[in-house]
């Protein structure tokens, strides 16, 4: 479906012929073209048939929720998938009449790089068609939705075509029956069969490895292999976002343990040292009272002998002075005689 409302999907094509329901379809798979020579292929290739901000909000909003909730889908799972929105699929080289233009398209195990620089989808660079294709209903487009576009995906080889009619699209009696807003097709020996769905209205999707529901203006999405429902791009972004506070607060707190440790590590460090320095300087102290000690020992020691030989010298004196008064003595005994 156009998103303005046109009924274009693949412009100027002429009509295709639809194949048996029940047998092989008469159209083969349309294999990828070979590239063109880059020197002789000068076609310009427009990205899109219109300018997006002309669809309307409702049919803006399903594919915009549908595309966030398939990528997350892949994302979760860690596989490489293109999940595009709004480009344009080109399948013959130098032709602008063999185009279409799916309000989505996945193509698995293929990456969105060269997809976006580009701003096309070219089959014969890109090696391979989409494997899965959706078109959001609208009154003016439901009929080539689901005739002319179907037959166009089934010619291209797309596994699976999903068709959604928001709430809003569909008038009448059957505008709140889920049964009725989503279909699934699968590609089985060349044509399209109706996937049954389940009684809740959701359409498993081989391709995705999920199931499809409708829920008012969206189709969401759950995964098969956890059976959880891929939340709606403001729950994830409340999500990542308090995951990211989370994980900033557990680094903030780790930060400030490891601060904490090293800070304790530098307050023993300065305690350890501020210990040698108090046992190096009660070392010196005690040295230093060994060393006056030792000084004053030897002090007393050096003053006891200077008083020994003070003593001794007087003593050798007054024996000096005795023997003087000796000889004095008997030298006038003499002259008396």
């Amino acid at each position: 479906m156009t998103r303005n409302g046109s009924a274009a999907l693949v412009v100027d094509q002429p009509p295709l012929t639809p194949g048996p329901p029940a047998q092989p379809s008469p159209f083969p798979r349309v294999p990828p073209q070979p590239p063109p020579d880059p020197g002789q292929d000068d076609t310009y290739y427009p990205a899109t048939l219109e300018d997006p901000l002309s669809a309307k909000h409702t049919h803006q909003e399903a594919i915009r929720n549908l595309h966030q909730f398939v990528r997350a889908l892949f994302r979760n799972r860690g596989r490489q998938v293109a999940v595009i929105r709004d480009v344009l699929i080109y399948y013959k080289p130098r032709s602008l009449r063999h185009r279409a233009a799916p309000d989505l398209y996945v193509v698995l195990d293929h990456s969105e790089e060269g997809i976006n620089a580009e701003g096309t989808f070219k089959t014969w660079r890109e090696g391979k068609t989409p494997d899965f294709a959706m078109e959001v209903l609208s009154p003016g487009t439901e009929g080539r939705d689901r005739t002319h576009k179907k037959d166009v995906y089934r010619q291209l080889g797309v596994s699976e075509y999903f068709m959604f009619q928001p709430e809003e699209a569909r008038p009448g009696p059957d505008r709140d029956n889920p049964l009725r807003r989503l279909q699934g097709f699968r590609l089985e020996e060349g044509a399209y069969r109706e996937i049954k769905p389940d009684a809740d209205g959701s359409v498993h999707s081989r391709t995705l490895n999920a199931s499809l529901f409708p829920e008012r203006r969206s189709v969401r999405v759950r995964d098969a292999e956890t059976g959880l429902v891929v939340p709606p791009a403001s729950e994830v972004e409340q999500a990542l976002e308090s995951e990211e506070r989370g994980r900033r607060e557990a680094e903030e707190r780790v930060d400030r343990e490891a601060r904490g440790r090293r800070e304790a590590e530098e307050r023993a460090d300065r305690e350890a040292q501020g210990r040698r320095e108090a046992e190096e300087r009660a070392d010196r102290e005690a040295r230093g009272r060994r060393e006056a000690e030792e000084r004053a020992l030897e002090a007393e020691t050096r003053a006891a002998r200077e008083a020994v030989g003070r003593l001794m010298d007087r003593q050798k004196i007054e024996e000096l002075q005795d023997q003087v008064r000796l000889l004095q003595r008997g030298r006038g005994g003499g002259r008396g005689r």
